[in-house]
């Protein structure tokens, strides 16, 4: 006969993990979504003309440079912990 008394303790036993992986999972989609809206502000910003990007203080190479970027600026990186 099988007695279950010295079996490990299972996911349901440890809501702390649940929540974990919750958050890790939320986390990601967040990031996900964030890269995703970022790169349709710099497509946007590419396609601007000369004269929009002198209204914003810019100019066509200082945009087309924020256009080509694949990071995310350390000064956004605060709208993912806010959950923006």
């Amino acid at each position: 006969m099988t007695t279950f008394e010295n079996c490990s303790r299972t996911i349901d036993e440890s809501p702390v993990r649940v929540i974990n992986l919750k958050q890790l999972i939320t986390n990601w989609f967040r990031t996900q979504q964030f890269k995703v809206r970022l790169v349709q502000e710099r497509k946007q910003l590419s396609q601007m003309s000369d004269e929009m990007l002198r209204d914003i203080g810019t100019d066509r190479s200082d945009a087309d440079i924020e256009a080509n970027r694949r990071d995310i600026p350390a000064s956004r990186l605060q709208y993912l912990s806010n959950g923006s």
